[in-house]
């Protein structure tokens, strides 16, 4: 009768551990894809857009961790002629800045903990805390920047920032337009670039009238590009009219 009793518990025992190791299985597996699903979007938008905002990144943390503490790990590898790149891996080096068609962006993300069906799995093998037979959920994608960055302002938020920076003599614009590729220097003769002091807009003939060539059109289209000093600020503002 005790025999009968012991068997039975074991069995339900079983059968319970069986049913918990079944449904953590397909837990951990849906996981999986969905971490995968999350980082292939991800990288395409970067490629596909040519820029890794901070915001972007924000994002995909707090989507994968709704799942669990997961660890992001980046890298960059910025073209520099055929065959050779230079690697970043620190955000700070990667995010908010263009990429260039050629670069290859990586992301690495991996659970920091094992999963719960592998952690049932060890204990019932045997193998204790063992790191040897733990699973972690881990995903990595990588991606080649197919398209340039192109940052879309109006002429008005041109002419907003010529005035904007006119007092800061550590950073310059540059304006192209469409009748003059040759482009316009707008900042302190102080500044690198800069050859000659020209502080505001709209104080010299070749700004004042529709056909002059340094004109700029309030509803004109402008792609922005940003370069910067070494420690990280803003050197000059580039506008070039599309």
């Amino acid at each position: 009768m005790i025999g009968k009793v012991i068997a039975g518990i074991i069995s339900v025992t079983l059968i319970t551990f069986l049913i918990l190791l079944i449904t953590f299985y397909f837990l951990q597996e849906n996981i999986k894809v969905e971490i995968n699903r999350l980082n292939y979007e991800i990288v395409e938008v970067i490629t596909t857009q040519g820029y890794f905002s901070g915001d972007l990144y924000g994002e995909l943390r707090e989507q994968v961790n709704k799942y669990s503490d997961f660890y992001i790990q980046l890298k960059l590898e910025q073209w520099v002629k055929e065959g050779v790149y230079d690697t970043y891996y620190h955000p700070d080096e990667i995010l908010n800045k263009p990429l260039q068609i050629g670069d290859k962006i990586s992301i690495y993300i991996e659970d920091q903990h094992a999963t719960i069906f592998s952690r049932l799995l060890t204990s019932a093998l045997g193998f204790g805390s063992s790191g040897d037979y733990e699973q972690r959920i881990k995903s990595l994608k990588t991606g080649m920047v197919v398209k340039e960055y192109k940052d879309i302002r109006k002429g008005y938020d041109v002419m907003v920032d010529i005035q904007k920076y006119a007092s800061n003599h550590g950073v310059a614009l540059f304006v192209v337009t469409k009748l003059n590729e040759d482009g316009k220097y707008y900042g302190s003769s102080g500044h690198p670039d800069v050859p000659y002091t020209n502080l505001n807009y709209g104080d010299s003939t070749d700004e004042l009238h529709t056909t002059g060539v340094n004109y700029i059109f309030d509803n004109g289209v402008f792609n922005r590009i940003i370069s910067y000093y070494p420690n990280g600020e803003i050197r000059l503002i580039n506008y070039i009219q599309q």
